[in-house]
């Protein structure tokens, strides 16, 4: 039992889709050339407690995806193809058998936006999908 749970729901969903994991934990921008196409970056923010008795906790956890598609010469194809990822993202994801489990027990989408790596780069586009998920954790 640990929050380390989302992580590894997120990380393995993502891989199972053919993207790899861009492993810069606090900066998401900072990513090499050779993987800026289908690389995604986990980050977990605040843990908050919603609910408890004796022996279960409840907390809600907000994660932010971020998956990385390379432009090339096509900056208005690859916006396109970057919202059918975000559906093929999300169907995977939220499958309820697959987001519901022992310790995850709901993963909720708050938002999807496309955005440019940087201010002046847009030839990598960033799909930014913002979600709560809810764990239930039991101490005896």
């Amino acid at each position: 039992m640990s929050f380390l749970a989302v992580r590894v729901l997120f990380r393995e969903r993502m891989e199972g889709l053919g993207y790899t994991e861009h492993d810069e934990p606090f900066q998401p921008n900072q990513i090499g050339e050779n993987i800026q196409d289908m690389a995604f970056h986990i980050e977990t923010g605040l843990i908050v407690s919603a609910a408890a008795n004796q022996k279960v906790h409840d907390f809600l956890m907000p994660v932010t995806l971020r998956v990385y598609k390379k432009a090339y010469q096509d900056v208005l194809l690859a916006y396109d193809e970057i919202h059918i990822d975000a559906d093929t993202i999300l169907a995977d994801i939220l499958d309820p058998s697959v987001r519901i489990g022992s310790i995850v027990k709901d993963v909720i989408p708050e938002t999807i936006q496309p955005l440019p790596l940087g201010d002046t780069n847009d030839n990598v586009i960033i799909l930014e999908l913002v979600f709560t998920a809810k764990l239930e954790l039991c101490y005896a």
